[in-house]
């Protein structure tokens, strides 16, 4: 990285990250403990501990990162997040008649979310003594994501009353009886809803989150466009519809180079056809599953780079670097990892996910003397905590 001793920043300062998984499990492990113990009343003091870790392990040029946040504010927006939770699943699995109201609500509470959560956050974080801040209302949340969330209401709402009155529900519900549910359907609907949507729906959350960002009197600018985010989720379908082709092709030539056939009937004289036929399918979906990561990958990384390449924090510029498949050989090793140890190497496999993305994440510093520390109203966890119990994840 180049270097300008006349400024009080480095031209290109790259993002530090020295924490341990030794010194991190010994906190991982009391963080556990102490929560089973407690029955999850712990979790917000586990939380903190866990969150000043890994800020105070970050550094840029010289300076680390503090996470400020009260435990006992976490506790409450957590315990009114839980009861918000359980509210939902009620309506949800004993209310069948109002599942497209209580589905309406949920994305109603999503724009709410997402600024109290952000709000949180970013006064809980300081770098060289200065808060980040979050100046956004919830008003303004609602105008920046009402037109996507409006359309995926009512696409769902539209496809589900269609669906409702189809005979093909009839048939179903005929056929399987008590099993079927047509209110059980709305989830698939909504997926199906949201597919066209979400590359904009995903750029108009960061836009909005990221434009109303500050570090001290520093805004920051978010500077993408709705068609970057398109391109990069439709190269996703079409690789992942491909690995899809292409498995399926391999899977038929390997059945017919082995001479095997599906059953018609599960009959007991089917039962050696039924075990040849297990061995390539096992290995067919581990392979699915491998091939997976790294298109996981490749959308994660495009994605942050994308984000973090198109923000501007006052006179700074974010530079991310990841690499698709560097991401998807984190993601198979560490998913290989937690089943191994049971569980026990995920202090290991955070600080090995802390470390790479901050060795490939920079920004260019021009001038850090305007910025200066402001006085920031005081917010609540609530929208935090809900961000975490409904696993709300702006990619930021």
């Amino acid at each position: 990285m180049n270097s300008n001793g006349n400024l009080p920043f480095p031209v290109w300062a790259g993002f530090q990250f020295d924490g341990s998984a030794s010194e991190y499990f010994k906190i991982w492990v009391v963080n556990v403990l102490l929560t089973i113990a407690t029955l999850g009343v712990y979790s917000a003091w586990a939380k903190v501990r866990s969150e000043s870790y890994f800020y105070g392990k970050t550094s840029v040029n010289g300076s680390s990162f503090r996470y400020t946040a009260d435990p006992i504010k976490i506790l409450k927006g957590r315990t009114l997040s839980v009861l918000v939770f359980a509210l939902f699943w009620i309506l949800f699995n004993f209310y069948p008649g109002l599942i497209v109201w209580t589905l309406g609500a949920a994305l109603l509470l999503f724009p709410f979310v997402v600024v109290a959560s952000t709000a949180f956050r970013l006064q809980n974080t300081m770098y060289r003594n200065i808060r980040f801040r979050f100046d956004a209302r919830t008003i303004d949340g609602y105008k920046a994501m009402l037109i996507p969330l409006a359309l995926i209401f009512g696409l769902t709402a539209f496809i589900y009353g269609a669906f409702e009155a189809s005979e093909f529900a009839m048939k179903i519900e005929a056929e399987r009886g008590g099993e079927f549910r047509r209110e059980d359907m709305i989830f698939t609907i909504l997926l199906l809803s949201e597919l066209p949507l979400i590359p904009y729906l995903v750029f108009v959350l960061r836009r909005f989150v990221i434009n109303h960002m500050r570090y001290g009197s520093a805004a920051e600018y978010f500077v993408a466009r709705a068609m970057d985010f398109y391109k990069i989720y439709i190269k996703f379908f079409v690789f992942s519809f491909g690995v899809v082709i292409v498995m399926g092709m391999v899977l038929g030539f390997v059945m017919g180079a082995l001479g095997l056939t599906v059953p018609n009937e599960l009959d007991s004289d089917q039962s050696a056809a039924i075990a040849a036929l297990s061995g390539p399918i096992i290995a067919a979906v581990l392979v699915f599953y491998a091939v997976g990561f790294y298109l996981l990958g490749y959308l994660n990384s495009r994605l942050m780079n994308k984000t973090y390449n198109s923000t501007q924090i006052g006179p700074l510029q974010l530079h991310s670097t990841l690499r698709g498949r560097d991401l998807g050989n984190l993601y198979l090793t560490n998913t290989i990892a937690v089943l191994v140890s049971l569980g026990l190497l995920i202090p290991w496999i955070k600080i090995r996910m802390a470390k790479y993305k901050a060795s490939r994440t920079e920004f260019l510093a021009k001038d850090m003397a305007d910025i200066s520390a402001i006085e920031q109203s005081d917010t609540t966890a609530i929208g935090e905590e809900l961000g975490d119990i409904f696993d709300l994840d702006i990619g930021l």
